[in-house]
């Protein structure tokens, strides 16, 4: 590739340091923007409910640097995914989405008021 330098024909390893690295960088940023928008939106009010989606995140990141180390010591270029790879892509991107459908749908614990007859 041009700018990095990452192989197209064959696994390397820089592309899932290069990720875990700028994970540094992501998830507090994906704090930030849940803060940000929790004035928008009455789901996001809640400080379980944003901590919630920043770990469904961090478990994401996770899995995605996990998914591009799996397929570089496979020796298998990030541009030329087999369908393995593929179908743990979608396996990983449908387990973030269904997370944090529940998360946004769940509902907290109702007080103890409420729940008096």
């Amino acid at each position: 590739m041009p700018i990095t330098d990452w192989s197209t024909t064959s696994g390397d390893l820089r592309i899932p340091h290069f990720l875990g690295l700028h994970g540094l960088q992501a998830l507090p940023l994906l704090g930030l923007l849940l803060t940000a928008l929790a004035s928008r939106f009455p789901v996001l009010r809640a400080e379980r409910t944003r901590i919630r989606l920043l770990m469904v995140g961090a478990a994401g990141y996770g899995g995605l640097i996990a998914l591009v180390t799996w397929q570089a010591l496979r020796g298998q270029s990030i541009v030329h995914p087999d369908v393995r790879t593929l179908a743990a892509s979608g396996a990983l991107v449908m387990a973030v989405v269904v997370s944090t459908a529940i998360v946004l749908t769940a509902r907290g614990p109702k007080s103890p008021a409420a729940r008096r007859p």
